[in-house]
């Protein structure tokens, strides 16, 4: 998922941090969604909260609008696009515990890059454990 630009990152239009606000004009952001039906999605995106609407009005991802998104999980800042999709494929192989797990790392680390093949990984949070999700993401 390229956030409708294509892999050739030609659009110039301007950037937003993780928290939606102007000033990292250069970050792509890999992306973990929670749908309703308990799917995971993972993405990558230069606008969480506009890449989020569109996943809620369906204007997102195929999967999205079969699976609507209910939050994001977690999200973290890459150098450029293609460390964003080699980032998004790593994780897009991984099983669903390791997902959560990840998600949860970017949380409680401030969002810092994790590496997402270690052997290491706690177990999915419970139906009744909340999970972070950006500021700037409103439902």
């Amino acid at each position: 998922m390229t956030d409708g630009v294509g892999r050739s990152g030609a659009r110039a239009d301007t950037a937003t941090d993780a928290q939606g606000s102007p000033g990292n004009r250069t970050a792509w952001f890999v992306y973990i969604l929670e749908c309703r039906d308990g799917c995971l999605y993972t993405g990558i995106t230069r606008d969480l909260d506009r890449r989020f609407r569109q996943h809620l009005t369906g204007r997102g991802a195929r999967f999205t609008r079969a699976h609507p998104p209910l939050r994001v999980l977690g999200t973290t800042a890459c150098t450029d696009q293609s460390a964003a999709s080699r980032l998004e494929y790593q994780i897009k192989r991984l099983p669903r515990e390791r997902k959560y797990a990840l998600a949860a790392m970017w949380a409680d680390a401030g969002r810092a890059q994790p590496d997402p093949t270690g052997d290491e990984a706690p177990s999915p949070p419970s139906a009744d454990t909340p999970t972070k999700r950006p500021a700037s993401v409103s439902m």
